[in-house]
């Protein structure tokens, strides 16, 4: 089980599919939910969006964490980084569950011994939650 369930911030909580982009409500509202129960977070390979004042002021009300792989040096492709992140929290890596949309991080992520599902749309996602919670 979980203690820490890590998003990605691109095309997980921002959909940057559209050239405005737009904050995935529909996400926020589970996040909302699972707040009860487990510690939330955002986890992003860039740090620029996440600090926007806008940006971070929304991400605030739904996550307890916010974190930049830049702010460790490091790439989310690199397994390295997630001992790191797990020390930071000071949980295991087993006890993060770590949501991407990119097939590279979720495998560095498992290399490590992370909890991980591969984002492909929120229905998708929905479903993975609900039969792994």
């Amino acid at each position: 089980m979980p203690k820490l369930i890590l998003f990605d911030f691109f095309n997980v909580i921002f959909l940057s599919q559209t050239q405005q982009g737009v904050i995935n409500q529909e996400l926020l509202k589970k996040i909302d939910e699972l707040r009860k129960k487990y510690k939330t977070g955002i986890f992003s390979n860039s740090g620029f969006m996440l600090k926007t004042p806008f940006i971070r002021a929304i991400l605030e009300k739904h996550f307890d964490y916010i974190l930049s792989a830049q702010d460790l040096n490091l790439s989310k492709t690199n397994p390295e980084v997630y001992p790191q992140v797990a020390e930071k929290f000071k949980i295991k890596p087993e006890e993060i569950l770590f949501i991407d949309d990119q097939i590279k991080n979720i495998t560095a992520a498992k290399q490590i011994g992370c909890q991980t599902i591969l984002f492909e749309d929120n229905k998708q996602l929905l479903r993975d939650l609900s039969s792994r919670l």
